[in-house]
């Protein structure tokens, strides 16, 4: 029984110390406020910069606007290339996101409420959340992430991604976490 007690608490100790990442999860000092929240989804029509800040950067090309409405290229340079995304709504159910480079389109992508792409959540539009599961010789994974979008009140698109990760390292070590990531676009003038 004294075993079964030590092997617990070791567990434990090494779950809880797995969930820390050092990343500030905060929202960044100096950045525009975002407007007051309500039940519609702001209005982010408009065109922005591709290019965007950020607080941390999990992802090599996570800081592109073009990248975070779902236009996957090859390579980050292809992303570089492109220097405004336009967002303007189609229907009143989807939004018409095209990627530019000196005004020329060079990628769009039709997004719908209808089909649940997107939603709307106290001022905010809501990508579906993105599920991802891995599984090798030492433990598996699930990592699920939101991306939610408000309108600064500069007019700048403020990105909010939380992500949250379960694991099983080993199969028998739980480790649990979740984390906060900003990015911001510049309204393009």
């Amino acid at each position: 029984m004294k075993a079964t007690y030590v092997w617990g608490a070791a567990l434990s100790m090494l779950g809880g110390c797995s969930t820390l990442s050092g990343i500030d999860s905060n929202y960044p000092k100096g950045w525009p406020l975002v407007e007051s929240a309500d039940t519609n989804c702001p209005n982010l029509s408009g065109d922005y910069q591709n290019r965007g800040s950020y607080s941390y950067s999990p992802l090599g090309g996570s800081h592109y606007l073009a990248y975070r409405f779902g236009m996957h290229v090859n390579t980050v340079r292809e992303l570089d290339a492109i220097d405004t995304i336009r967002i303007h709504p189609v229907e009143d159910d989807a939004v018409l996101v095209e990627a530019r480079s000196s005004g020329v389109v060079v990628m769009s992508r039709r997004l719908s409420f209808k089909t649940k792409e997107l939603s709307c959540s106290s001022g905010a539009m809501v990508f579906a959340p993105a599920t991802a599961k891995t599984l090798d010789g030492f433990g598996t994974a699930v990592k699920k992430s939101t991306v939610w979008f408000k309108k600064g009140v500069d007019g700048s698109i403020i990105g909010e991604e939380n992500s949250s990760t379960a694991a099983a390292a080993l199969y028998v070590v739980p480790i649990v976490g979740s984390q906060t990531f900003w990015y911001r676009w510049k309204l393009q003038k």
